[in-house]
């Protein structure tokens, strides 16, 4: 696919799979073709790049305002071996770190007429959605701090 056709999916994917639960980003708020989910726990960015090699571009926000420590970052590192998609990060401020699952698809790879690249693309989406309700009780449980919550989503969009 090309950036105007995955510009057109990720609007008709999010609303198809997530009634009600995903809304465009103001472009003055995040990167231009910016979706935000919210399903349940989870906050989402979702965007398609408008590049020379186009993809989309997923990023859930796992947990914020967690204590900084060494021990977080290697955690988090940690983690992300048991990811099946996308990768685990976190982002320091002064005194606080925020955790991101991060995922991203290429639109070369995505066809409407190959099914399972669209499932494969479905897939990715909800596997990083797991690995971030999963990751998110762990770093609660063991480090403080609170899910993502309200406005905090503009976070992702940094």
């Amino acid at each position: 696919m090309n950036a105007e056709q995955i510009a057109a999916l990720v609007p008709q994917l999010l609303q198809a799979r997530y009634p009600g639960k995903c809304r465009k980003v103001d472009d003055a708020l995040a990167p231009s073709g910016s979706w935000l989910m919210e399903d349940e726990d989870i906050f989402g960015l979702i965007r398609a790049t408008d590049t020379t090699h186009p993809f989309i571009w997923i990023k859930l926000g796992v947990a914020i305002e967690i204590p900084r420590s060494s021990e977080l970052a290697h955690y988090v590192a940690c983690a992300n071996r048991k990811l099946v998609t996308g990768r685990a990060y976190l982002a320091y401020g002064e005194r606080f770190a925020l955790v991101v699952v991060d995922e991203t698809v290429f639109a070369s790879s995505i066809s409407l007429d190959f099914q399972p690249s669209m499932q494969d693309l479905v897939n990715r989406l909800e596997t990083s959605m797991r690995h971030a309700r999963e990751l998110r009780q762990e770093l609660l449980g063991q480090f403080g701090g609170r899910p993502f919550a309200g406005e905090d989503w503009i976070q992702l969009a940094l």
